[in-house]
């Protein structure tokens, strides 16, 4: 359980800082800033984070202490950048 959880707070850290959801989506601003720019990629990469967040997916996975802190606290964090 340690180990899993260390590993899940590594995976929210570099999903948050690659521009990922938590769910590991690329978002489509961080493709747009890639240079990627075919709609139809962009609209089915928001279907499926829509498509996450009804289904309660794009929440951090490690457990945070009182003292650790999330990557961010902001929800759809992706859709500021």
């Amino acid at each position: 359980d340690y180990r899993q959880d260390r590993y899940q707070k590594l995976a929210d850290a570099v999903y948050y800082r690659r521009g990922w959801t938590p769910n590991g989506i690329p978002t489509p601003q961080k493709m747009k800033k890639l240079g990627f720019n075919n709609k139809k990629m962009l609209k089915m990469l928001r279907e499926k984070i829509k498509e996450d967040e009804k289904q309660g997916l794009n929440e951090w996975g490690g457990n945070y202490e009182d003292e650790e802190k999330l990557p961010t606290t902001q929800k759809k964090y992706w859709e500021k950048w």
